[in-house]
């Protein structure tokens, strides 16, 4: 699909401003882009140029829209909101004491465990605190490291009513690899932004090695959870031009790959995970 001129600025200016958490800067920001760019562009017009070669003269110099909006986040990362911290962590302490209280009252002391609200506090200050551009500078080695280590969780693993459980002083179920899965995927469909049909089929693949993860857990609802936002994170982002493909194409792209992974999955199933799945 051809942009327009005008077209063409504003998305350069958008894929800018996606990149950048500050939300009150970005107005200002896109005007000043738009404004700059739109004066090269005239700079190329008047020297010759028809407005279209001018435009993406004028865009290209501008350098990778990705890389300069990390350059504008870098500089304008908000202050930490330590009020809103501490806020949360009394909160989460007065939760803690509660649920200690209650399973002491119930004679359930034994069941209470620390050790999950001091990960959860820490997992919310890191990712309060991460460089969020970081996982956009390195997606794809993000879900290699994931894939490997979900299948060293699975060989470390232990096996609780038919359920793989890592183990550590306190037990994970695997089966909420579910629910990272598809923050994982979508790195990886990011990896994959511009890269045309080739980039679609990619990402459907990329599903295989976590579908075959969550086989060997196993959880049904968690294969069918990740699917289906698989599916949506495909469908969402082709919708939105990510790829550079037509809609119409590239959804047909997708539902064929969904199919072959299926069909593949299936295929390649071992008949004692597909009556564990079943059963």
């Amino acid at each position: 699909i051809t942009m327009s001129p005008n077209e063409l600025i504003k998305k350069y200016s958008n894929d800018v401003c996606e990149q950048i958490r500050w939300k009150k800067a970005k107005p200002s920001i896109a005007l000043e882009i738009e404004n700059h760019i739109y004066d090269q562009r005239d700079a190329y017009m008047a020297d010759g140029e028809n407005e279209e070669n001018a435009t993406k003269k004028a865009v290209a110099q501008m350098g990778d829209p990705v890389s300069v909006g990390r350059e504008f986040d870098n500089v304008l990362k908000p202050k930490p909101q330590w009020t809103i911290l501490i806020i949360t962590g009394i909160l989460m302490t007065i939760g803690m004491f509660i649920s200690y209280y209650v399973n002491t009252s119930l004679d359930f002391a034994e069941g209470f465990k620390i050790v999950p609200y001091i990960m959860a506090f820490g997992i919310l200050i890191g990712c309060y605190f991460i460089d969020f551009t970081f996982l956009g500078r390195y997606p794809i080695q993000i879900y290699i490291i994931t894939v490997v280590l979900s299948f060293i969780g699975l060989l470390l693993g232990i096996e609780v009513n038919g359920r793989a459980y890592l183990s550590f002083g306190y037990s994970f179920p695997l089966s909420y690899l579910a629910l990272i899965f598809p923050f994982v995927f979508s790195l990886f469909v990011y990896a994959m932004r511009n890269k045309g049909l080739k980039g679609i089929i990619l990402s459907g693949f990329s599903c295989i090695p976590m579908i075959i993860i969550l086989m060997m857990v196993p959880s049904v609802i968690g294969i069918v959870l990740f699917m289906a936002v698989a599916l949506i994170i495909l469908y969402f982002f082709t919708a939105k031009g990510w790829f550079g493909v037509d809609k119409k194409q590239g959804f047909i792209v997708i539902t064929v790959s969904v199919f072959a992974v299926i069909t593949l999955i299936l295929f390649k199933m071992p008949e004692y995970v597909l009556d564990r799945l079943i059963y």
